[in-house]
């Protein structure tokens, strides 16, 4: 059947009704038995697909096993099993398909076009912003990358609109810019700035927490490379603290400071001294801030425990995308969300015998919030987050360089565990090395456990693909992690 996959699922009224009017445009039904276009897969109200304004463009998609040859704009396309293929050219206004069958010759003619313009929503003035749900991230400008990341309840002087962004003030002089979707407009009056009387601490079973009595506040956070040293930037706050009492067991942990950055502005740092960091959070309640720190010295496991390395360690999987969000889509169909998922459910067997407790953030196919995969792991209390994915590559990007496996982290805490994966990756997958990254992704900046984030493989590639559903790849895929998660949790020593 010829399936555009219009962004959502070719099964949707909207979708059938495009199908329609495109075969009856073409006038050729035998293209419905021999042809699948998987990418560009999108059609503007003109019938046309969508294709970003570049200079080239890569398609994919497969043919049926009747058809031995195929050529795109009268260029010859390489075929792999299953009919795949996957096609860079150069951008043109049509896309011109010829299909060699053993009877006779299809041609398929698809324009190309842009996507409809979409009108840009007048955000409601404002004076005055409150943050409404968690989740919620600063850009340092309306195309700059999130910095910041205020609790709800958060206050802000707004100072005007950009992009369909809040353009807002806080501490002195800061700026930034905020999604609609996290805050609403009030007329509520700007707090005064909050004095900090005390500092109380704590020792906890996962490490230690310090108390900040003081109200709701934006807090700018900072982990050092060696994972050692957080700063927490307090905003609309004025330092009082003259005494730091330190319970006896953690006057030789740590060191606390603090400095008026600000006539509104507190800037708090904790420096270990015999101890690293794996992972932080900030809990608002009545009584203030609590801030959580995860010590490495607490999770550090038993060495000997050559059967049950993962006793008392929970391990949050979550398989990327699902419901609508398909993702990725290799040129027969597979989506990246199936993938995903299975891979999630190979690796959590695996995991479990090696006594892991492990979670999903979706058992099946449904669509889950970026904010609420974190959530999710947070409330689990989850030792470890490891997010799953199959890569694609950008418009404009030669196909036929991409390949390998890649990893992603924010935090400095959560680079370990990547480099952990990385060898076994290469060694099992057998694709090539595609890199290891700092980025900014939602699901890793709000994780105050090690994150990060697989691409095991180009699903787009037809090679990759043949692996994933007829192959071991999978396999090799879940074997790789679960090693690579075994050889992290060993790699922690006590340094108490």
């Amino acid at each position: 059947m010829l399936n555009t996959r219009l962004g959502l699922h070719s099964s949707s009224p909207a979708a059938k009704l495009f199908l329609v009017l495109l075969l009856l445009q073409l006038s050729l039904p035998a293209v419905a038995q021999e042809l699948q276009l998987v990418y560009p897969r999108n059609l503007n109200r003109l019938g046309e697909l969508i294709v970003p304004a570049v200079d080239s463009m890569f398609t994919l998609g497969s043919v049926s096993p009747e058809v031995s040859a195929l050529r795109i704009n009268d260029e010859p396309v390489k075929l792999f099993a299953g009919g795949r293929w996957l096609h860079w050219l150069e951008r043109g206004d049509r896309l011109h398909f010829t299909l060699y069958g053993p009877a006779d010759t299809v041609k398929v003619l698809y324009h190309l076009g842009v996507a409809d313009i979409v009108q840009a929503v007048e955000l409601p003035p404002a004076d005055r912003l409150r943050i409404e749900r968690p989740g919620c991230s600063i850009k340092t400008a309306p195309k700059g990358t999130y910095f910041a990341f205020p609790q709800p309840g958060t206050l802000f002087e707004v100072i005007d609109t950009e992009d369909n962004l809040y353009h807002v003030r806080f501490g002195d002089n800061r700026e930034g810019w905020i999604r609609p979707a996290f805050a609403t407009p009030v007329e509520h009056p700007l707090p005064p700035a909050d004095v900090i009387h005390r500092l109380d601490l704590q020792e906890t079973t996962e490490g230690l927490v310090l108390q900040l009595p003081v109200a709701l506040q934006l807090v700018l956070e900072q982990l050092s490379a060696d994972r050692r040293r957080l700063r927490l930037t307090l905003t609309n706050a004025i330092s009082d603290i003259d005494v730091i009492r330190y319970p006896p067991q953690l006057a030789r942990l740590l060191q606390l400071s603090w400095q008026q950055t600000g006539s509104r502005e507190v800037v708090l740092t904790c420096e270990l001294t015999t101890d690293r960091i794996l992972g932080y959070q900030l809990v608002w309640g009545e009584e203030g801030c609590r801030v959580e720190l995860r010590l490495q010295s607490h999770f550090a496991g038993n060495f000997w425990n050559i059967l049950k390395p993962g006793k008392g360690w929970t391990v949050m999987l979550d398989p990327g995308h699902g419901g609508e969000e398909e993702g990725a889509i290799g040129p027969g169909g597979l989506t990246e969300q199936a993938a995903n998922l299975e891979l999630a459910r190979l690796l959590r067997r695996r995991l479990e015998r090696k006594g892991f407790e492990v979670l999903l953030t979706r058992e099946q196919d449904q669509q889950v919030g970026l904010a609420e995969r974190v959530q999710l792991a947070q409330s689990a209390d989850a030792t470890l987050f490891v997010s799953l994915h199959f890569n694609s590559i950008a418009q404009g990007s030669d196909p036929r360089r991409a390949g390998g496996s890649s990893l992603y982290w924010y935090y400095p805490q959560a680079a370990g565990l990547a480099l952990a994966l990385h060898k076994p990756l290469l060694q099992r997958l057998q694709l090539g090395d595609d890199g290891l990254y700092y980025r900014n992704l939602a699901v890793l900046r709000n994780s105050w456990m090690p994150a990060v984030l697989v691409e095991g493989a180009y699903i787009i590639q037809p090679a990759s693909e043949v692996e994933l559903v007829e192959g071991d790849l999978l396999q090799r895929e879940a074997a790789a992690i679960c090693q690579g998660i075994v050889k992290y949790r060993r790699s922690l020593k006590r340094t108490l």
